[in-house]
């Protein structure tokens, strides 16, 4: 039975999911991270091993760790960011790519640039180096703008403007260098992936019914098929940065006719992985043969299905409508009870014993 560790620092919905979702495809699953996390309650975990310093010491023993499993995931920015910069020859086999390229994608004012170089389309955009720069940069693009931060996750480094002189208090606020860029209106949407050293193995497309506010997670997703634009950028990315593992788009659709919009790609699972398996696209089970060394044929999502995640779509009925009214909404919600982790007791009595609506999920 193939072994993996998943490492994380962040205590995040993603990670939380992710034991039972390998689990169901027959792979043994451990954990690494600070302790008494979300993920820690999974009743999938074979072995916690826990280190509290952070994430420098995280990534540190991952890398010390990895020779015991087949695979070790590394489920957020901060561990991502640390093992990159380990320097130590064996992050390559734990990295969605090359140490360089990760920083690079990782850095939303380097992104632009990197994803252009892969013949991907991104929106207008210019990188600012100081406030006076963001005005002018503002006023040259015009109209709406999104100022994007070097770092953040879960939109906390994203804001929405209109005008150079919106475009300047927010480049003050978030701090330069600052990504600032051409809003675009269109359909926005998800592409997990997993990929196996360049070659795309499997793939989903959702679209982003409803999030936490406008700029937050998802909190409903609508499983699509994968059509011809998305799966050429899927294989376009792979091959252009030799992806390996887990890795999701973030796109905005304007027509029919024409390529997506790359907004952003994450190096890391996202937490509506596990749904990927209700469209004809298991990640898992995929992961699974890879690891056990049997040929993969591409596995691309054919079906349409709507995906309300849980506790997402919980935690936003709370803060909205208060806490019982908001779990009232939520339980006659279509398709919400799907969601629920029915097969993970231990994750699940967490979260009935300490769901907090303040808190949102990452």
């Amino acid at each position: 039975m193939p072994r993996v560790l998943i490492a994380a620092s962040h205590d995040w919905v993603g990670t939380a999911r992710l034991p039972s979702t390998l689990t169901r495809a027959g792979i043994e699953v451990d954990l690494l991270d600070g302790g008494d996390t979300l993920a820690s309650y999974s009743s999938a975990i074979r072995q916690h091993h826990i280190v509290r310093e952070g994430a420098a010491d995280i990534a540190k023993a991952a890398l010390e760790l990895a020779g015991a499993y087949d695979r070790v995931i590394l489920c957020d920015e901060r561990v991502l960011m640390a093992v990159a910069r380990s320097g130590d020859p064996r992050a390559r086999d734990l990295l969605p790519a090359r140490a360089d390229l990760v920083a690079g994608l990782m850095d939303k004012t380097v992104f632009p640039g990197l994803a252009e170089a892969a013949d991907l389309r991104v929106p207008d955009w210019r990188v600012s180096h100081t406030i006076s720069e963001a005005r002018g940069y503002a006023e040259d693009l015009g109209g709406k703008l999104v100022l994007k931060g070097r770092h953040g996750q879960a939109g906390d480094a994203v804001r929405v403007v209109e005008g150079a002189t919106q475009a300047a208090e927010v480049a003050c606020e978030l701090g330069t260098p600052v990504l600032v860029e051409h809003y675009i209106v269109g359909l926005l949407g998800m592409m997990p992936c997993l990929y196996e050293r360049g070659a795309l193995c499997a793939a989903f497309s959702a679209t982003k019914e409803r999030t936490f506010g406008p700029l937050g997670f998802s909190t409903v997703n609508r499983l699509m098929p994968l059509d011809r634009r998305l799966l050429k950028i899927a294989r376009k990315a792979g091959e252009a940065f030799e992806f390996h593992g887990f890795v999701s788009f973030d796109w905005i659709s304007t027509g029919a006719e024409t390529e997506p919009v790359v907004l952003e790609i994450n190096l890391r699972p996202v937490p509506q992985l596990h749904a990927g398996r209700h469209a004809d696209a298991d990640m898992a089970t995929a992961l699974a043969q890879l690891l056990e060394g049997r040929p993969v044929v591409e596995r691309v999502s054919s079906r349409s299905r709507l995906a309300v995640l849980f506790p997402q779509e919980l935690q936003r009925m709370r803060t909205r409508h208060g806490s019982v009214p908001g779990i009232l909404k939520w339980a006659t919600t279509p398709g919400a009870l799907a969601d629920v982790p029915w097969s993970d007791p231990g994750l699940l009595g967490r979260y009935v014993r300490g769901q907090r609506p303040s808190q949102p999920p990452r």
